[in-house]
């Protein structure tokens, strides 16, 4: 699975588990209204739809922006650090010792 993919289906569920309290408090105070018959909610006319939307909007501002540098980090490829040879050539320098370079085959 790719990263993108990846971070995707991730962003996806983050939003699903912010947004389910949200959507079942919208149910339970609207189905408080209907059982009453006519009667106001405890909350009147507030609207949960809207509070939902802006929840989420929030959210993937949020995730844009922790994922935009994340992406860009990941993508930034290494430098290959070659390493220090001997002045002969016949060895590599591994930070505490000299090494014998490796011969080919």
């Amino acid at each position: 699975m790719s990263s993108g993919r990846a971070l995707a289906a991730a962003a996806f569920a983050l939003s699903a588990i912010v947004v389910a309290p949200v959507t079942a408090l919208a149910c339970a105070a609207g189905g408080a209204g209907v059982a009453g018959a006519g009667q106001a909610g405890s909350l009147g006319s507030f609207d949960f739809h809207g509070v939902t939307y802006v929840a989420m909007a929030a959210f993937l501002v949020l995730a844009g922006q922790l994922a935009i540098p994340l992406v860009v980090t990941m993508r930034r490829r290494q430098r290959k650090v070659t390493p220090q040879l001997s002045p002969d050539g016949l060895y590599w320098w591994d930070g505490r010792v000299w090494r014998p370079r490796p011969g080919p085959g």
